[in-house]
């Protein structure tokens, strides 16, 4: 409650007011009650505002140049500053708010610049342009009184503006680059798998974590081809799939990086990274040639210290501390996707 100065204002205390007109009134009447002397309340809504001009006229406190305050701008807040009382609302434009809102979240679905900034279509009210806002308050109470027709137009805005943003959002969002729906999978004795479904999108990383026995390392069988489910369907790229094997995994697109990394050691790095995914020459043979230079541009990309002609030995099965499998299987998950 700031007491109004040439040169400066200072908030003499503050209360909750429940946005009710009878809390605004029993706050003021315990301010007077207590001897504060003050000249101005700053409500956050209409009713308040009211109910501490009511206070104040109750207690024979009131005169024409005690500041009052509120916001909303609503109907019985304009007859209030008509009356003389209310000095100043605040008219919040919620049509324009909303207009607002939508515009901006179609145009962030569709990907179009926007504003950092927007603007909130807060409009001052004070008795010189209250004209302005008791006119259109009075012709809004009209039309809704008098006939439904408006609110179904409103209506119907605001389902147009629905749609309209839904529409914006399907077409923004892509097809999944997998996805499983009802994936059954049992064992005997137990069901790993019931009715699993899953999504995945371009752009996104994903973690699968549960319990020893909870069906994480089944689900990625099952989408790797290694498993057939009992039941269910995956969709590559929005296209039902049935992986007979890891082959049609990796002709998917599809790759996994096991647990246990079982490299091959009589054959070399390069053999390893491409396997069944080798350049054949027009005789049918494997390119060794071509498969040497697509994986030194691999280890080139990547800064791998091997060359495409190592062999595997039993020290580079084990998994050395440098992490040097783990590489290969890195590579073999690149090539299944870039090869």
């Amino acid at each position: 409650m700031p007491p109004r100065t040439a040169t400066a204002s200072k908030i003499l205390d503050k209360r909750e007011g429940k946005w009710s007109r009878t809390q605004g009134q029993d706050i003021v009447t315990n301010w007077l009650s207590s001897g504060l002397k003050f000249d101005a309340v700053v409500s956050n809504n209409d009713e308040m505002a009211i109910g501490a001009i009511n206070a104040l006229k109750a207690a024979k406190k009131w005169t024409p140049d005690f500041m009052v305050a509120g916001i909303d701008a609503t109907p019985d807040a304009l007859a209030s500053m008509k009356a003389g009382d209310l000095k100043v609302t605040v008219f919040q434009n919620g049509a324009g708010q909303g207009t607002g809102a939508v515009d901006t979240a179609i145009k962030m679905i569709k990907k179009q610049p926007v504003e950092k900034f927007v603007n909130i279509p807060f409009e001052l009210v004070t008795p010189a342009n209250l004209s302005k806002y008791a006119a259109r308050t009075d012709a809004s109470a009209a039309r809704c009184f008098a006939s439904e027709a408006p609110r179904r137009s409103a209506q119907r805005m605001s389902e147009a503006a629905t749609i309209e943003l839904a529409q914006a959002a399907s077409s923004a969002v892509a097809t999944p680059l997998l996805e499983i729906a009802g994936i059954v999978k049992a064992f005997p004795g137990v069901v790993a798998l019931d009715h699993v479904g899953f999504r995945l999108h371009a752009g996104t990383v994903h973690a699968l974590m549960g319990e020893n026995g909870a069906g994480k390392s089944t689900l990625m069988k099952i989408i790797a081809g290694i498993y057939t489910p009992d039941e269910g369907i995956v969709h590559v790229k929005g296209k039902p799939v049935v992986m007979r094997g890891p082959l049609d995994a990796l002709n998917n697109g599809i790759a996994m990086i096991h647990q246990e990394l079982n490299l091959m050691a009589f054959m070399t790095v390069a053999e390893n990274i491409w396997i069944r995914r080798e350049p054949i020459t027009r005789f049918g043979l494997v390119d060794h040639g071509e498969l040497r230079r697509r994986t030194q541009a691999l280890f080139d990309r990547l800064a791998i210290g091997h060359r495409p002609g190592d062999r595997g030995t039993p020290a580079f099965n084990r998994q050395p501390p440098d992490g040097r499998d783990r590489q290969g299987g890195v590579l073999r998950l690149r090539r299944a996707h870039h090869g």
